[in-house]
């Protein structure tokens, strides 16, 4: 019964200006607007006042404003553009440091054995790997190469995973940072011991917790996407 009387009146003053609908909630019933400068010169009924912004309170149950008219609202729940929304809670920014951060001093410590044996085995740039037969003790050095380009080649996905997991799971995603970079460390150092078979070294010395950090990023980043693929 509220309605008709709204639209009457927005009639009856010939209203030409502009109205502008505030939503208080999401699915609130309650809509205010505001119509400026409802004048018509035939109508005996008209605001002279100087205060030029009436303002008109109605409950109005489902409806929305378009080109001046009022109209039924879509049921949301019919539509399948549905939309997810969630809070980062601060918690995130440890994901921010052990994603952001930590890559690039773990890089900058891998490298440092890198330029060591570029040295000591003389490979020089623009060689990235020393060749067998003509960088005498390759195999050395191509096993300290290895460990830090091992690491580089897993990170960009890491870190992919890492920031989104760590969306939905923020302090597992930023304790496996830890994990992952120092089992890292730990993977180089057992790579470059040439006491060691080739074939199990890097994993000789502890290098297998990084896949704890790896393995906790995919999980959280699978958990975020059937979150929101489920939402209502």
């Amino acid at each position: 019964g509220v309605k008709r009387p709204v639209c009457e009146l927005l009639r009856n003053h010939g209203s030409t200006s502009r109205l502008t609908r505030l939503t208080l909630t999401r699915h609130a019933s309650l809509h205010i607007y505001l119509a400026s400068h409802f004048h018509h010169p035939s109508s005996s009924h008209h605001f002279s006042s100087p205060i030029s912004v009436s303002l008109f309170v109605a409950v109005v149950t489902s409806t929305v404003v378009s080109n001046q008219s009022l109209a039924p609202a879509a049921d949301p729940k019919a539509s399948s553009n549905t939309m997810f929304t969630m809070n980062v809670p601060n918690s995130y920014g440890y994901v921010v440091l052990g994603a952001g951060i930590g890559p690039v001093i773990t890089s900058m410590y891998l490298s440092g054995p890198v330029m060591k044996a570029r040295k000591k085995y003389n490979v020089p740039y623009p060689n990235c790997y020393a060749v067998p037969g003509y960088h005498k003790n390759a195999d050395e050095f191509n096993r300290v190469q290895r460990s830090h380009q091992n690491y580089m080649e897993g990170l960009d996905q890491y870190i992919a995973m890492t920031l989104l997991g760590g969306l939905k799971h923020p302090i597992a995603c930023a304790v496996g940072t830890v994990f992952f970079f120092i089992g890292s460390i730990l993977y180089q150092k057992g790579y470059v011991d040439t006491s060691l078979d080739v074939a199990t070294a890097r994993y000789k010395k502890g290098g297998a917790i990084k896949w704890i950090g790896f393995f906790t990023s995919f999980y959280s980043t699978c958990a975020l996407a059937y979150s929101m693929i489920t939402a209502d």
